[in-house]
């Protein structure tokens, strides 16, 4: 109790799923005889079996963030590939598209498919939070 963790597995045997990003860490708040709970990066305290796995310590790297790229090639050397606006497509692609000018959406923020995507909630209030016992606090 007490400890600092990462790497956690989700499920027993699954490999560590949870706090794997450079400077992330957990903390073991409690444990009893079946569950251990543990204080995620985002507040969200979450009840894991005690036959999963995580690794002791806090993951280094810790100001990966600050480095400076200097221009957009440094991005596509590490993978990632220009992103296009919405509005920039045609209605067809996503439902932002189309018009004579680039205006603004004519509604909320929303994803190629339609699903809203900024400040919006997407998880279903009917579903069980499990072994979750403390959503994230905000702010």
């Amino acid at each position: 109790v007490g400890s600092i963790i990462h790497n956690i597995e989700l499920r027993a045997g699954a490999g560590g799923q949870i706090q794997r990003a450079a400077g992330t860490y957990a903390a073991v708040v409690a444990k009893d005889d079946r569950y251990a709970t543990i204080k995620l990066k985002s507040t969200e305290l979450r009840k894991f079996p005690l036959e999963n796995w995580a690794t002791i310590g806090q993951l280094s790297n810790l100001e990966r963030f600050l480095r400076i790229k200097g221009k957009a090639g440094v991005n596509r050397w590490l993978g990632w590939r220009p992103e296009v606006g919405g509005n920039a497509m045609n209605p067809n692609q996503h439902p932002h598209g189309g018009g004579s000018s680039h205006r603004g959406p004519r509604r909320n923020p929303v994803s190629r498919w339609g699903v809203h995507c900024k400040n919006f909630k997407t998880r279903s209030p009917s579903k069980p939070l499990g072994l979750i016992l403390r959503r994230r606090l905000c702010g």
